[in-house]
């Protein structure tokens, strides 16, 4: 018998999956059909607003915080008490995201992210004097340390922005 897996999606905000964005409209989509394959999904989101409901999967709301850095205590016991094996982040830049790939790999979980598109060479110019920097510091090591990075049509984009490890091309 094959092994379901118990896979976490982290998503930044609130995701609608009846939404107009194409994040949501994604992550949404790809729940449902893990949740239709038997493996347990938790969709983890940083809002103080109730969560819309995914089919196939179980959507939790936790509270951003004070600082963009800042990972709640009731966050991570829910990560922990879930136990995954596999969390996939779906976006980059975002300081949360770098903080729970900490926990995950201290606590031996793989993760993917998927940058949709974040890792352009156009986005890098707006504010470059914080983002290169950023990019150095906090983003290379949190996308290279991934299982392997999902790219939706931006593999190019990707490797030039320095990413190393294996990637997944395909679109969603």
């Amino acid at each position: 018998m094959k092994k379901q897996l118990k896979i976490v999606h982290y998503y930044e905000g609130r995701c609608n999956p009846q939404g107009a964005g194409g994040v949501d409209l994604t992550v949404g989509g790809l729940c449902g059909e893990q949740g239709k394959r038997g493996h347990d999904v938790l969709v983890i989101c940083t809002s103080p607003k109730e969560p819309f409901p995914i089919d196939g999967a179980t959507v939790e709301n936790f509270s951003p915080g004070r600082t963009r850095f800042g990972v709640s205590k009731d966050l991570l016991e829910r990560l922990e008490k879930f136990g995954p094996d596999l969390i996939h982040f779906h976006s980059n830049y975002i300081p949360r995201c770098s903080v729970i790939a900490r926990w995950a790999r201290k606590h031996k979980i793989r993760y993917v992210v998927t940058p949709n598109g974040n890792c352009s060479t156009r986005l890098l110019r707006d504010e470059w004097w914080i983002k290169r920097p950023y990019r150095l510091l906090v983003e290379l090591p949190y996308l290279n340390r991934a299982a392997f990075v999902h790219s939706v049509g931006d593999g190019d984009e990707i490797r030039r922005y320095g990413v190393t490890v294996p990637m997944v091309e395909t679109l969603n």
